[in-house]
């Protein structure tokens, strides 16, 4: 890793469009090989590098840093420049599709390379198209490396703590999601992540209420898997409890890359409703489930099928949490009840 990292710094003094692209290519040939100080020592200076590699090679770059965090870099030294930047290009990937469609329309080209195809950027007017064109296609192009970055830098709590513009970012990243609907999830998701928030929780069948909270839960299947944990599985509820395999995935059991793939499979013991009646999808997130006087409040409601996946978390490194802490008194859950509406149908 040393040596590409000089190797990229001597590509950039002075700029040489071809050996910056040789360097980056010997940065990803080199992170199988690296450790943890290795990665540690480089980030500073990649990060550093970010302002002046050409934007064809930001995005990669990119992909590169966050995979040195993962191997155990310090994301603070990288994360608000890394944020900033992946803010910014979503903000110009969005606007492609406008341009897209100016020069003829039809199917967005779906990135499935690093380069752009040159019959892609001709279609946008080549050499003739004009500077926000060009960018706004590169940042297209490079919108699945950014999210790679993004997911990395917000998988630490305390860099999710510091994210001042997690609006901005859901918005753009919802802009993206238009046109392109299966795109960008796991950035959807992590942008909206919540932690340390408290939930209500009414069972509708029984007429009980409960207190909890939860931080670091990606999606709502995973909400569903420790719900029927701590309530069937400690006792509180009927029914049947979820594998304490699937448990461990959902929580902070080994999962992802390097670990066997999981053979255990979760089933949706509730069905997850708003208090207005309207349901809370398990393909979305906990951000989902609506604020009542202040505080966010699900139903659990009878499943209306047997619904099974494969256990796990949206994002592997980041711990889920959700815990108990205390079970509302008749005459309060009574009065809790009394604020919801039926199950929509």
């Amino acid at each position: 890793m040393k040596s590409a990292v000089a190797q990229l710094d001597e590509a950039l003094n002075p700029p040489d469009v071809a050996k910056v692209a040789a360097a980056v290519n010997a940065l990803l040939t080199a992170l199988p090989l690296t450790d943890r100080d290795d990665a540690s020592a480089a980030v500073p200076r990649l990060t550093g590098f970010l302002p002046y590699v050409p934007m064809v090679h930001e995005g990669l770059l990119s992909v590169i840093i966050g995979a040195c965090v993962e191997l155990g870099a310090d994301p603070a030294a990288c994360a608000p420049d890394i944020l900033d930047r992946a803010r910014d290009n979503l903000r110009k990937a969005a606007d492609f599709p406008a341009a897209w469609s100016a020069a003829g329309g039809g199917a967005l080209p779906v990135p499935a390379s690093v380069d752009i195809p040159a019959e892609v950027i001709d279609r946008v007017g080549g050499a003739d198209a004009g500077e926000d064109v060009l960018l706004s296609l590169i940042a297209w192009w490079q919108v699945q490396q950014w999210e790679l970055a993004t997911v990395a830098m917000l998988s630490h709590r305390p860099v999710r703590d510091e994210l001042t513009a997690r609006a901005q970012f859901r918005a753009e990243a919802e802009r993206v999601a238009l046109v392109w609907h299966s795109g960008l999830v796991s950035l959807r998701h992590i942008v909206r992540m919540v932690d340390d928030e408290p939930i209500l929780v009414l069972h509708r069948p029984t007429g009980s209420a409960y207190r909890m909270r939860m931080s670091g839960l990606g999606c709502n299947r995973q909400l569903s898997t420790l719900l029927a944990d701590i309530l069937v599985g400690g006792g509180h509820l009927p029914g049947t409890a979820p594998d304490p395999a699937a448990v461990s995935l959902a929580r902070n059991g080994p999962y992802g890359p390097g670990t066997a793939p999981p053979t255990v499979s979760a089933y949706a013991e509730f069905a997850l409703t708003n208090a207005d009646g309207t349901a809370v999808l398990l393909d979305g997130c906990p951000d989902d489930i609506e604020f009542v006087g202040g505080t966010r409040l699900v139903v659990l409601d009878p499943p209306r099928e047997r619904y099974a996946w494969n256990a796990g978390r949206l994002f592997a490194r980041v711990a889920g949490e959700l815990t108990l802490e205390g079970v509302l008194p008749e005459d309060q859950a009574r009065a809790w009840f009394a604020e919801i509406a039926p199950p929509s149908r």
